[in-house]
């Protein structure tokens, strides 16, 4: 062993962890903390070990965060408003996650989501929203961006700025007036009527399969061509955008 290095014993390390139950830290500590983390990578191994030690905490426990630490955590987060970028990155972070993909909630996960939303009233501010939301688009597209954003996604105006480098023309969320009511299109091209669609993971819900068939069909009538990208696909639209383009 090399001179000045210290090794502890598992021993002493279970000592030192029952020493540390009820502790809390000052707020001057948890600042210098905080601080010491920024810039901070964590490497694989030392996530790996996290992970173990919430799954270890919850089968010991029942939990991985006590009901106190939980509200705190739910005060803190209240009123952060997330950017575009973040959003985006947190959705990128979930596909391809063997935890995440697939997941469904337990019964008694459910039975305490529907209990927590019981007595539950809107505040003003959101009940504007969805009035608005209702005023300026859709039935459909209100409902997709009633809790998400109010523009559409970030892949519909990734979208509109890579159909904007090919056709000037183009619109971004286009509307169209049908013969009961009118139809919001994610990129529109009026002159081609060509209208590009990207569909999320809610189009895969047989309720929304059903309502895009009337809505392609209703536009078809009008003259319009629907072309539909999704996550499978949205990677070749600069190839598909070329074709049409030479076409």
């Amino acid at each position: 062993m090399p001179q000045g290095v210290f090794i502890r014993t598992e021993k002493m390390k279970r000592n030192m962890s029952k020493a540390h139950i009820g502790y809390k830290h000052t707020k001057a500590t948890k600042l210098k903390m905080s601080k010491a983390r920024i810039g901070r990578k964590i490497t694989k191994a030392t996530r790996l070990k996290i992970s173990l030690g919430r799954i270890r905490r919850k089968k010991h426990l029942g939990y991985i965060n006590s009901p106190a630490t939980r509200k705190e955590i739910s005060k803190a987060l209240m009123g952060i408003k997330r950017t575009k970028a973040t959003k985006y990155k947190m959705s990128k972070a979930k596909t391809g996650n063997k935890y995440r993909l697939g997941h469904k909630h337990t019964k008694a996960t459910k039975l305490k989501m529907s209990k927590a939303h019981i007595g539950y009233k809107p505040t003003k501010a959101t009940i504007d929203k969805i009035k608005q939301s209702w005023r300026d688009g859709s039935q459909e597209n209100s409902r997709l961006n009633l809790f998400t954003y109010s523009r559409g996604s970030y892949r519909q105006e990734l979208m509109y700025k890579i159909i904007k480098k090919y056709f000037k023309t183009s619109k971004y969320e286009y509307r169209v007036n049908t013969k009961k009511s009118y139809r919001k299109l994610d990129v529109a091209i009026p002159k081609l009527k060509l209208d590009f669609e990207y569909n999320g993971k809610i189009h895969l819900l047989r309720n929304t399969i059903r309502r895009d068939k009337i809505r392609t069909k209703e536009l078809n009538k009008l003259g319009w061509r629907v072309i539909v990208f999704d996550k499978n696909n949205f990677s070749d639209i600069d190839t598909i955008l070329k074709g049409i383009v030479n076409g």
